[in-house]
């Protein structure tokens, strides 16, 4: 069992057929060496090939399923090495960007980022269909969204807002990005005040991906204000809202039509102005 890439071997180990790792230690027992490789498949059968993402190999992949094929068609994505899955999805392999992590449907619904701590099959070692181009670099838009540990802080909820202490809006959602990641989640997380927060954002972005022209401006001020109260609160990162409302204001043609400054300080103005309102505790609305 091989997996290589320029002719330089990547670090593999085995799976299941349903794609669980079939070795102790997961993807962390990959390797290159022959003699390990046959010693991980020694005896068995019908295993699949997995690859760690991230540093380990230098790729992060871009997982698209049969569900996030029409946001593949509705974004424009360089050009890379891409491979077709078991279920007629798409793997996007792009050279690692240093802290990227992975992510599930927080982009666009089915589509899923494979990088540090994760890993994927490598789908050409079971006869899936390969387009064979030089790495690309990781998008800039889709930038690295972080996932720190939680911190309590010593009001309970609410985190510093130092809005008045942000320099000037920057001319790119990645620089706005940077910028909101002064705003912390302070909740724990699986607590029920971030996953509401979860489903907040992501729902907000999918509007707005679907925005028409004559409502796009409505729903960015109206998602970014109600996505900057739940920052207030401490339910969400802030550098995770803007990323979400930049993604989506790109792919619903927002961006294209009034510029990338123009977006950034929309998306700045909307999301500020809900900071200053704190969404409620959510027993106070009935759990809603």
């Amino acid at each position: 069992m091989t997996a290589t890439i320029d002719g330089r071997p990547l670090p593999i180990f085995p799976c299941y057929p349903n794609k669980r790792p079939a070795c102790a230690n997961g993807f962390k027992d990959a390797t290159t060496h022959p003699g390990r490789i046959a010693a991980l498949w020694a005896g068995r059968t019908g295993l699949l090939v997995g690859m760690p993402t991230g540093a380990a190999s230098g790729m992060a992949v871009l997982d698209i399923d049969a569900a996030g094929m029409t946001w593949r068609a509705s974004v424009e994505l360089p050009p890379t090495r891409e491979h077709q899955t078991r279920s007629g999805g798409r793997h996007l392999i792009y050279r690692h960007r240093p802290g990227l992590r992975c992510s599930q449907s927080l982009i666009a619904s089915g589509v899923d980022v494979r990088a540090d701590g994760g890993y994927v099959v490598w789908w050409p070692a079971h006869g899936c269909a390969v387009e064979d181009r030089l790495l690309a670099e990781w998008p800039d838009w889709l930038v690295p969204i972080r996932h720190r540990p939680p911190s309590q802080l010593p009001d309970g909820h609410l985190p510093l807002l130092e809005t008045g202490e942000l320099p000037p809006a920057p001319r790119t959602i990645a620089e706005e990005v940077a910028i909101f990641a002064r705003f912390k989640k302070t909740v724990p997380r699986w607590s029920r005040e971030e996953t509401f927060a979860h489903y907040a954002v992501t729902k907000a972005m999918n509007e707005l991906m679907d925005a028409r022209e004559g409502q796009r401006n409505y729903i960015l001020n109206a998602k970014g204000y109600a996505l900057g109260r739940l920052v207030a609160r401490g339910w969400i990162d802030g550098d995770m809202v803007v990323f979400a409302l930049g993604h989506g204001a790109k792919c619903c043609g927002y961006v294209r039509d009034h510029g990338e400054a123009a977006t950034v300080v929309a998306i700045r103005h909307a999301v500020l102005d809900g900071m200053k309102r704190p969404y409620a505790d959510l027993a106070a609305c009935g759990g809603d």
